[in-house]
Formats: C-alpha cells, structure tokens, sequence
C-alpha cells in the first residue's frame, strides 16, 4: 500500500474511506512498540518520502532493539549516504556486511563516494 500511495503520488488525507500507509505505519508501532521490523520498515518509508530525519530517529530506534540487526544497519547505511554522511554510512556498512549481508548496493555507494573525493 505504500509504495502504491508512493508511486501514485497519493493523498488519501483528502479521502475519508482510505487511510494512508504512515496511518498503519503507526498503528503497528503503537500494537508492537518493540518490533525493530515494522520499526525499519516505517523509516524505509519516511526515507522513499523525503522524511530523512525521521526515518534516522526510526532507525536508531530500531537499532537499539535489534543491535546486530544487518537489515537495519545497510538501510541506515544508505539513509547515510543519502544525507552524504560518508562516515556514518560506512560505519553501518562496517556492521552490516560484518553480519554478512548480502547485498553489494551499499558498499559499491561508499566506492563510488570514495573514488568521487579523490
């Protein structure tokens, strides 16, 4: 539902029998106030919709439940990228890949940041 709100650039504020993806974002974190997933997954969407403060908040929280959590940290780690704080991004890439996380994505960013400094 929320990448379709995403892709449609939709407002279902506007709409009365329709609640918007952040609505159920924060009625699972209300339910389930300690799940690092769902907790990841609503700073995945705060970060697609520009909220990048936000979804850091998200994230760090997140991180705090699930400290060895690889899928938390590369998503930071990408979140990092995004605000280009190399540092914090290649921090979490560090712990990301240290739990063996499968995706390259990341640490080709930090190549290509890296290589662009030079």
């Amino acid at each position: 539902m929320a990448k379709y709100q995403r892709k449609n650039k939709l407002d279902f504020k506007l709409l009365d029998e329709f609640y918007t993806a952040e609505c159920y974002f924060k009625r699972a974190l209300y339910m389930q106030p300690e799940d690092a997933v769902s907790m990841m997954l609503y700073a995945s969407h705060l970060q697609l919709t520009g909220h990048l403060d936000d979804a850091e908040k998200q994230y760090l929280h997140a991180i705090k439940l699930q400290p060895d959590n690889s899928e938390i940290h590369y998503n930071l780690g990408l979140l990092y990228i995004k605000k280009n704080d190399i540092d914090k991004a290649s921090k979490h890439a560090d712990i990301a890949y240290k739990n063996n996380y499968p995706l390259s994505g990341l640490r080709n960013l930090l190549k290509q940041k890296s290589a662009n400094r030079e």
